[in-house]
């Protein structure tokens, strides 16, 4: 689960540097149309968008705020949830008398034991409680696990189009300047 949390990460790390990538790009084709001729020198010029460098990222890291998705919260917020019933319900607990629990309780006034197949129902259906408690949080990791999954599916086919993206223009970027070059 943890991984799935260090994988979402990188993949919006990747997706960021990705946008640096592009925006790079954009400002690269524009200084190419300028060298080509005149004339693209002058259609920078009058689309009156600014030729100034991108923006890069800072050092290329990224704080915990920038990355932390909903997607993760939600995993997290799972598995922080099942941690805390888990402990709250183990039953190893209320045997040593560590919680406070009604189904432990023991009459010292002298009477006798309840019957063994009532004490046995009880047993039963102390360990059904149990195992559906159990099955619920395994539900809810589930869920949480299909959740992050999807999420993450998504970042990957946002980081394989711009990825794309790039390609083409740094293609059509390198075919530009091998013809410059010929000149």
């Amino acid at each position: 689960m943890f991984e799935l949390i260090r994988q979402r990460e990188q993949l919006e790390r990747t997706e960021k540097r990705l946008d640096d990538i592009n925006s790079t790009l954009r400002f690269s084709q524009k200084h190419i149309q300028g060298i080509k001729s005149v004339f693209g020198s002058l259609k920078n010029y009058l689309s009156g968008k600014s030729v100034d460098s991108p923006t890069p990222t800072v050092g290329g890291k990224f704080s915990e705020s920038e990355y932390s998705g909903p997607g993760s919260s939600v995993l997290s917020n799972t598995i922080e949830q099942s941690r805390v019933s888990l402990a709250g319900q183990h039953p190893s607990l209320q045997r040593r008398g560590l919680l406070s629990s009604d189904s432990f309780d023991d009459d010292n006034d002298g009477s006798q034991y309840k019957s063994q197949s009532s004490n046995v129902s009880k047993i039963l259906e102390r360990n059904l409680d149990e195992m559906s408690g159990s099955l619920a949080r395994l539900k809810g990791l589930a869920i949480g696990l299909s959740e992050e999954i999807d999420s993450q599916n998504d970042l990957i086919e946002n980081v394989m189009t711009k990825t794309d993206k790039a390609d083409i223009m740094l293609e059509r970027q390198n075919k530009d300047m091998r013809n410059l070059l010929k000149k």
